[in-house]
């Protein structure tokens, strides 16, 4: 009986353990070994499963909830993409499991991951109102501008609340530590505001504005005009106080790493920077203007864009306004109007002189050059394909060899920075005459002196000599050969016998100019030394009156005027411009109408000189659209007895819709066409004028005659150092 019931119950018992296994072999089921996962971007890791029953690994599938933080594969391989968190979702069959992902960026630029710096594209003119503007072009100062915008597409251009998408080519802000960037008035600035009093590292940027760019291969400084904000309101506190820097980020092709660039400033005023790029200021000595103390003038900061330890040209680069809070007490506040690279002109040669040139064996001819951008850093190389005919030599001199029978060669005109473009002259020489003579190899006269030029070796000149002055406004001939010196400057006499002709160079030095003494002229004011505008920046009536600018008394430090008989200076009320008017009436004679003048140290080393200038709009009475201006500096002799002229030679003029070109004698600059807006005529200065104290620096107008009125409108003008 007992073993009866023991089989029956042993009978059971297999009976229910047969019906479990069928009950588990057919209820599927898993686990996730890593249900919560940590990885920084870039990284990796596989879902691991784990309790598998009656699964295979064809059955589960995975997606993530959010793929721009983490993606995931077919086979459960998590790939970090950005910082943030999200899900990911495991499917067998009706079985659902999640998998939380953290996503860390170590990995990051002021608060931005690299990743989104990767993405974000790059600004370039044209690009949101962007517009890049060549040294002292018309327009924006630099690359990057929101001047003349509304608050609307100010705002479009600065991604404050960094919404926009990665690739909008925007300058957009890095906010950390509650600390952040924002749009002022909608036009033109942008406030950076920090606040130290969580105790902040000061060596890190607290907030800043950034943008991508490629630098620009005429890139040849980077410019920064800025402001900064001191109230005592309860409303709108500002300490006046804070530190900012420019720095240049260039990353690696994979967007792992970069280099860090701190802009080094060529120009700070007073104020210092240090090592890291930092530049610290202290107080606002013009609260309405938001200029900083000891900062130079308008707050322009000008940072150089090659070094001995960076060279940011053609380079993609992200460019980081970055600013530091100092005081505990209140937000310091540092403002941006505009930014971006100072770009050169694109590199370019052309003939000033002529381009067909006839000469007597013997006679020499002076090739000129027009130099724009990277040229005028350049060696100019003359070439002859005939050295039998015609000779030059390094700079520019044509001589004609002897010939027994008329002959032509052509000279070749290069540049080393401008590899892409050749000049030709074409020469033509042509034997000497039975007529010959000779006449002096220089003469020099003061204004308003004489000087007779003397021929010497004359063979049979039955026909006379006749004499022309190739620039009646400098110096006038007679008929008998008698100079007289009209305005400092140089030119050329030609003297004439039949056929043949040679020039005389003549030099007009001043033992006086506009009305002034050479004693009186060495007791005017120096500009920059005591007047207190830099003599290495751009002079401008922005913001001031002509007042506060311009005197007429000698020793003053300003700007002087000129006004010859028969011409006036008008418009002095305008903050902006000086309106200098020749040939009222027809009254206009030789020489200088009216000037703008001053005295300065020139600069030891300068790119350019520039004017900021514009004609009138043309009437149907008597005014036209022309005029005739040049830029002359005059320099002192070993022995204080005379002022020697040096003509600024015309590199270019920025405005494409006017015309300009410049005497090879005289120096005048005939511009037509027009110039309705603002436009720059730029020279390039050489070593004679540079680094020499109590220069004089004139713009002096011309008028050619007749019955209209020329008038030339000056606005802004200096060295662009």
């Amino acid at each position: 009986m007992k073993k009866k019931l023991f089989i029956l119950i042993l009978a059971v018992i297999l009976t229910l353990s047969f019906a479990s296994c069928e009950k588990t072999m057919d209820s599927p089921s898993f686990d996730i070994a890593n249900a919560a996962i940590t990885l920084n971007v870039g990284g990796t890791e596989q879902i691991s499963l784990k309790d598998v029953v009656s699964l295979s690994s064809a059955d589960f599938t995975y997606s993530s909830y959010d793929p721009s933080v983490a993606t995931v594969s077919e086979s459960g391989l998590v790939t970090a993409i950005d910082e943030g968190e999200t899900t990911i979702l495991v499917r067998a069959g009706d079985l659902r499991k999640q998998v939380s992902v953290t996503v860390n960026d170590p990995y990051k630029l002021n608060n931005v991951s690299f990743a989104k710096l990767k993405d974000l594209a790059a600004i370039s003119g044209g690009t949101d109102g962007i517009g890049i503007s060549p040294i002292g072009a018309g327009g924006d100062l630099s690359n990057y501008a929101w001047h003349g915008g509304t608050y609307a597409s100010t705002a479009g251009k600065v991604d404050f609340d960094r919404t926009s998408e990665n690739t909008a080519a925007v300058a957009r802000t890095a906010v950390a530590n509650k600390n952040y960037a924002s749009v002022d008035n909608g036009e033109f600035v942008v406030i950076m505001s920090a606040m130290n009093g969580n105790n902040l590292p000061q060596d890190a940027a607290h907030c800043a504005v950034y943008y991508k760019t490629v630098v620009s291969p005429l890139a040849v400084a980077f410019r920064l005009w800025g402001w900064a904000s001191k109230n005592d309101s309860p409303a709108s506190p500002a300490s006046g106080k804070g530190s900012f820097r420019i720095v240049a980020y260039a990353f690696n092709a994979d967007y792992t790493e970069y280099e860090e660039y701190p802009l080094v400033a060529a120009d700070t005023g007073a104020l210092e920077q240090d090592e890291s790029g930092w530049i610290s200021y202290e107080d606002v000595d013009d609260t309405i203007n938001g200029h900083i103390a000891n900062a130079p003038a308008d707050n322009m900061f000008v940072y150089q864009v090659k070094t001995g330890s960076y060279d940011l040209v053609g380079k993609e680069v992200i460019l980081s306004v970055e600013f530091m809070g100092v005081d505990t007490s209140m937000p310091d506040r540092f403002g941006i109007k505009r930014l971006g690279f100072m770009l050169d002109y694109e590199p370019n040669i052309a003939l000033t002189s002529a381009a067909q040139v006839e000469l007597f064996s013997g006679n020499t001819a002076q090739i000129e050059v027009s130099k724009q951008g990277a040229a005028t850093r350049g060696t100019m190389v003359y070439v002859s394909d005939n050295t039998e005919v015609a000779t030059v030599s390094e700079t520019g001199e044509i001589t004609a060899e002897t010939v027994d029978e008329e002959k032509t060669c052509t000279i070749t005109v290069t540049n080393t920075n401008v590899p892409s473009v050749e000049l030709k002259v074409n020469v033509t020489v042509k034997p000497v005459p039975e007529t010959s003579f000779d006449v002096p190899t220089e003469l020099t006269v003061s204004n308003g002196t004489t000087a007779e030029i003397t021929i010497t070796d004359e063979v049979s000149c039955e026909a006379g000599f006749t004499y022309r002055s190739l620039s009646e406004d400098i110096a006038t001939v007679s008929e008998t050969g008698v100079v007289t010196g009209v305005t400092p400057g140089k030119t050329y006499v030609r003297v004439t016998c039949g056929e043949l002709y040679k020039d005389v160079p003549v030099t007009v030095n001043a033992t006086s100019l506009y009305g002034l003494t050479l004693d009186e002229l060495k007791e005017m004011g120096n500009l920059g030394t005591i007047g207190g505008y830099p003599a290495s920046l751009d002079f401008t009536w922005s913001g001031k009156s002509t007042a506060d600018n311009i005197s007429n008394t000698n020793t003053d430090a300003k700007i002087h005027l000129y006004a010859k008989d028969g011409t006036t200076l008008n418009d002095l009320s305008d903050t902006s411009l000086v309106n200098m008017i020749c040939n009222i009436g027809g009254n206009g004679t030789a020489g200088v109408q009216n000037a703008l003048y001053y005295k300065v140290n020139t600069p030891a080393a300068a790119n350019e000189y520039r004017v900021w200038i514009r004609t009138a709009q043309a009437n149907n009475t008597d005014v036209c659209d022309e005029i005739y201006v040049r830029v002359v500096a005059y320099y002192l002799n070993e022995e204080g007895t005379e002022y020697i002229p040096y003509v600024m030679k015309f590199n270019v003029f920025t405005d494409s819709a006017a015309t300009a070109s410049q005497d090879a004698n005289s120096g005048i600059i005939h511009i037509s066409g027009g110039v309705s807006g603002d436009a720059f005529i730029n020279f390039v200065p050489t070593t004679e004028i540079l680094d020499k104290e109590g220069v004089i620096i004139a713009i002096e107008t011309f008028a050619p005659g007749g019955s209209v009125q020329y008038r030339t409108i000056v606005r802004r003008m200096g060295f662009d150092a």
